[in-house]
């Protein structure tokens, strides 16, 4: 299957806070660095989806990963990836389900497969690792969550910097309330999918299973290289039956950091508009979320993985990997400077992942989180369709009083492409 766009990771210097224990650096007090692992220790895995974002994974899978297999519906490219991981090919990723060998999937298709990949995992006995967004709707992250907790799965959501130093540091200082309270956040503007398609254009290419990369599409999408070819200018990602856009591709990342600086994991806001700033509507209407608690959040001109954090004492401005407290005299109470420490790196949040295979403990990102993080970004979209003030309600996950909105909450899906139940 093609996969997730890809996320250039900025690498580069922060100021840490003075109050920083040793084992936030991933050590534990009086311990150096963990043995490399036995083949008995390593966790055996299947690659579900081998473009470009899954090859990316596989470049920065730790010692502890084997792989056993790989799928794709491009044989072509399963073939190549499983060869040069002398590993298994396979066109259907319901083989890698089958297969008794395999302990965890990691799943890097387009957003629209996201769902019933990961139910069927849970329900195969596979821990899961999959990449954002986590979600095409809102009741297909709640599906998730469920199918995880009912088949006692490890579930990591590939929002890799809840695993970066810098950003575990910066969300903690303005959630512990070093800068005082949050008056208003700002975030980047996302654009939402297209509602149109591609005209057809020739016929797939030999290997490629068109029907399989469709899935559960409802509506019947005609060939178009454009949306998979070439894979560092894939298009899928803009359209609105494959994905929701830039607003919950970036958004997955971005609005993840909101949630964990304001300390709203297992909630979200209750309120959500979109108006009209002068561009097309649909796409590009600004966005603002209330949250109970008084904190304005509105989208903007901020970087794509952070935001913009205006609190009492002063701001924190949160990007990948980095962080910067303004004003200088602020920053200088908070931090010391630490040197070049480096944590754009996707390892650290698989290895997180795998260790938890282990323990059995609930990972950095885990689907809960994913679930909230990105509901953020489906209401942005839902509230730019409607042009209307929503009223949301986090605990039931509903909107108040509008059936529009509240249908929008889920999708139709192609017969035989159904969610499982349980």
């Amino acid at each position: 299957m093609p996969t997730r766009r890809q996320f250039l990771a900025a690498v580069s210097t922060f100021a840490l806070p003075l109050f920083v224990p040793a084992e936030v650096f991933g050590k534990e007090k009086g311990k150096g660095r963990r043995n490399k692992e036995t083949p008995n220790e390593k966790v055996n895995v299947g690659l579900i989806g081998c473009g470009r974002r899954g090859k990316q994974l596989l470049g920065e899978m730790p010692e502890a990963a084997n792989l056993i297999a790989v799928a794709d519906c491009f044989s072509p490219r399963a073939d190549e990836v499983a060869g040069k991981e002398h590993a298994k090919a396979f066109p259907d990723f319901r083989r890698i389900l089958d297969r008794k060998d395999i302990d965890a999937v990691f799943i890097a298709t387009p957003d629209h497969w996201h769902a019933l990949m990961a139910i069927l995992a849970c329900q195969a006995g596979k821990d899961v690792y999959c990449e954002k967004p986590l979600s095409l709707t809102v009741r297909e992250g709640r599906r998730l969550v469920e199918a995880a907790r009912k088949h006692n799965r490890v579930f990591q959501v590939g929002t890799q910097q809840r695993t970066m130093k810098a950003n575990e540091l910066a969300c903690r200082l303005v959630r512990e309330g070093a800068l005082g309270r949050v008056k208003r956040v700002l975030v980047n503007n996302n654009h939402s999918p297209r509602l149109d398609m591609l005209p057809g254009k020739g016929h797939p290419p030999r290997g490629l299973d068109w029907d399989a990369f469709v899935g559960p599409c409802a509506v019947k999408v005609p060939y178009n290289p454009d949306y998979i070819f070439p894979e560092d200018d894939f298009q899928w990602d803009g359209f609105k039956f494959f994905s929701g856009g830039e607003m919950t591709g970036w958004g997955a990342h971005g609005y993840d950091m909101l949630q964990w600086a304001l300390g709203m994991d297992g909630t979200g806001p209750v309120e959500v508009q979109a108006t009209d700033n002068g561009k097309d509507f649909k796409e590009w209407a600004t966005v603002r979320w209330h949250y109970a608690n008084g904190v304005v959040v509105e989208t903007g001109k901020a970087p794509k993985p952070g935001g913009w954090f205006f609190c009492e004492r002063g701001e924190m401005h949160i990007d990948r990997a980095k962080f910067n407290i303004l004003p200088e005299r602020l920053k200088n109470q908070l931090t010391q400077d630490t040197g070049n420490i480096r944590g754009a790196s996707t390892k650290p949040h698989i290895r997180n992942f795998l260790d938890c295979i282990k323990t059995r403990a609930k990972p950095n990102a885990d689907v809960e989180i994913g679930h909230r993080s990105v509901i953020l970004a489906h209401l942005a979209n839902i509230a730019r369709w409607t042009g209307e003030r929503l009223e949301w309600n986090p605990a039931k996950e509903r909107f108040r009083g509008n059936h529009k909105a509240n249908g929008m909450r889920d999708r139709e899906r192609r017969a035989g492409y159904e969610l499982p139940e349980g």
